[in-house]
């Protein structure tokens, strides 16, 4: 039992934590421009151009099929910053939503809220969802239903990543044979990244047993495997841009969902969002844009609000 609570815990870490750094740092000397995007928006952090706003982040979407935006899942300012570029970048490119919050098995039920087959309340009573589900990513799900944009419950079922950081793959032995509802273990194994790896190991090492620290990793695969199924699939076959929206630790300094998209060809922008400003010289490599949530906004005098 007291086994089993230390990998559901670590688990939930991985869901909403960070890595403080992934990579090393670089000897090079960092330079960077802030600008403010706008009166309404947050100071936006950008390491390749002087003047950053969202025609800059408009523009840069236009090369790349996907964008990722990470985010801290508990960061109030960034969800509604989040609603706001997703708005704006919906009036200027055909999207598809994709959100890690919501499961493969809530597909049909969101679909059907989408058509307006079904009421509101009846899509939030059908299934359980994140505690913070209806207040902060509802809004993004209201927009796409009211500007008639697929939604891509992006997520293989939590029940199947518990499984496996229980088990190991011996755990598919146990799973459904409707191999639709989870990704396949071949899957998990392709585009595996070792410094992600090593990084989620030495997180972990002491807190557990090694087997139990693998399995965790193997469920964290599982879940970046999973997304990128989706992802890679709908793009694949639509002519829509997808923005998706996850943890930023499942995208952060190009691992994870990031580096496996990557590896797919498909053309992917990262976007991260940060409660707080850089504190290590490392961070720089976090995205290739960044928004700091809570920033005073600066006035054109460059004195704060």
């Amino acid at each position: 039992m007291k086994k089993t609570i230390i990998q559901l815990f670590f688990l939930i870490l991985i869901q909403s934590s960070f890595l403080s750094e992934l990579i090393a740092e670089s000897n090079q000397e960092a330079t960077f421009q802030l600008n403010i995007n706008d009166s309404k928006s947050a100071l936006v952090l950008d390491f390749g151009s002087s003047k950053f706003n969202l025609d800059l982040l408009t523009k840069e979407f236009a090369n790349h099929d996907v964008l990722i935006v990470g985010e801290e899942h508990n960061d109030e300012k960034g969800h509604e910053i989040t609603l706001k570029i997703f708005q704006e970048l919906s009036t200027k490119y055909p999207l598809t939503l994709s959100l890690e919050m919501l499961e493969w098995h809530q597909q049909e039920t969101t679909n059907e809220f989408l058509s307006g087959s079904i009421s509101e309340s009846a899509f939030l009573n059908d299934s359980k969802y994140w505690n913070n589900f209806q207040k902060d990513y509802l809004p993004l799900v209201r927009w796409a239903k009211e500007n008639q944009i697929p939604v891509i419950c992006a997520n293989p079922p939590r029940r199947y990543a518990n499984a496996l950081a229980r088990q190991g793959f011996s755990a598919y032995k146990n799973f459904p044979k409707n191999e639709r509802l989870y990704p396949l273990p071949q899957n998990l194994l392709r585009d595996r990244n070792s410094i992600y790896e090593t990084k989620l190991r030495d997180l972990f090492q002491g807190h557990s047993s090694h087997a139990s620290v693998e399995n965790t990793i193997l469920a964290q695969n599982f879940w970046d495997a999973g997304m990128t199924e989706k992802i890679a699939s709908q793009q694949l076959i639509s002519s829509r841009k997808i923005f998706h929206l996850n943890g930023r630790f499942h995208s952060d300094y190009g691992l994870g969902l990031t580096h496996r998209l990557r590896k797919a060809g498909i053309r992917t922008l990262t976007l991260t969002l940060l409660p707080e400003e850089l504190k290590t010289e490392s961070e720089r490599k976090i995205a290739d844009f960044l928004i700091f949530t809570n920033k005073p906004i600066l006035k054109e005098d460059g004195k704060s609000d």
